[in-house]
C-alpha cells in the first residue's frame, strides 16, 4: 500500500456536504478566520485541510475506518434530516467520529503542544530544579516539544480517549437543530469543525471562578 502523503485533517467526505459541484470537482470557499473581513477563496476539497506528512501511515489507515463509519452515519442524518432512527451502533459510530475529528486537528495538536510545555516547565520550576539544582532557581528557561513527539502524543491521546469515553458517549442524547426562521442561511464549517459548550458550567461560574470550564468530554452538561 502507498503511503498518503498528503493527510486531509477534516474529513474530505465531510467537506463535500459544504462543497459546490464544478465541472468534475467540488469546491469549497474558504474564509482566513484571522483576517478581519477576508474575501472569499474558492478551493478544491482535495487541497482543503491538508498537511503534509501530519499522520503516520498506521494512524492514517486507523482513522480511515473511523471516518468511514461515522460519515455514513451522517450522510443518514442528513438525508432523514432526523436522528431519531439511529441504532445503538450507528450511534457509537458517530461519537467515535465526533472525537476524532476534534482530536486530530492542527489546532488541537497546538493545543496539546502548549498544555505539555506549560505543564512540564511548571513541575521542573517548582519541583525538580529547587530540589535537585537549586544553582538555577530563579533562572528563565523555555520547555519546547519537538514535532515528532507531540504527533505520537496527539495519537496516543486520540486513541486514548476513543477507549476511555466513547462507551460513556455512546448513551449521550444526540440532536439536530434546525434554523427554521431562515432555512437559505448557508452552513459554515471550519479546519476545527467541533464545537463544545457548556451552559451549565456557565452558570456555575458566577457562584465560583476557579470551576474548570467544563469542556470536557464527560463533564456534567457538555453540548
Amino acid at each position: 500500500m502507498n503511503e498518503t502523503k498528503r493527510n486531509h485533517t477534516v474529513q474530505r467526505a465531510f467537506l463535500q456536504n459544504f462543497s459546490k459541484k464544478i465541472n468534475k470537482g467540488f469546491f469549497l470557499y474558504q474564509f482566513d478566520k484571522i483576517i478581519e473581513n477576508p474575501k472569499p477563496i474558492r478551493i478544491n476539497i482535495n487541497n482543503a485541510t491538508v498537511i503534509k506528512h501530519f499522520y503516520p501511515q498506521f494512524f492514517e489507515d486507523w482513522l480511515s475506518v473511523i471516518e468511514g463509519n461515522g460519515i455514513r452515519v451522517i450522510n443518514k442524518i442528513i438525508e432523514d434530516k432526523s436522528v431519531v432512527g439511529l441504532n445503538k451502533e450507528e450511534k457509537l459510530n458517530l461519537m467515535a467520529w465526533i472525537i476524532t475529528q476534534d482530536l486530530r486537528t492542527k489546532e488541537r495538536r497546538n493545543e496539546l503542544k502548549q498544555i505539555a510545555e506549560n505543564l512540564t516547565k511548571a513541575v521542573m520550576q517548582y519541583s525538580i530544579i529547587p530540589r535537585k539544582y537549586p544553582q538555577y532557581k530563579g533562572k528563565d528557561f523555555r520547555v519546547e516539544y519537538s514535532d515528532k513527539i507531540m504527533e505520537h502524543h496527539q495519537i496516543f491521546h486520540t486513541r486514548d480517549m476513543i477507549e476511555k469515553c466513547l462507551p460513556i458517549m455512546a448513551n449521550y442524547r444526540i440532536y439536530l437543530l434546525r434554523n427554521e426562521s431562515n432555512p437559505y442561511t448557508p452552513f459554515y464549517t471550519a479546519d476545527h469543525p467541533i464545537m463544545m459548550d457548556n451552559v451549565y458550567y456557565k452558570k456555575m461560574k458566577k457562584y465560583d471562578n476557579l470551576i474548570a470550564n467544563g469542556m470536557g468530554y464527560l463533564c456534567k452538561g457538555v453540548e
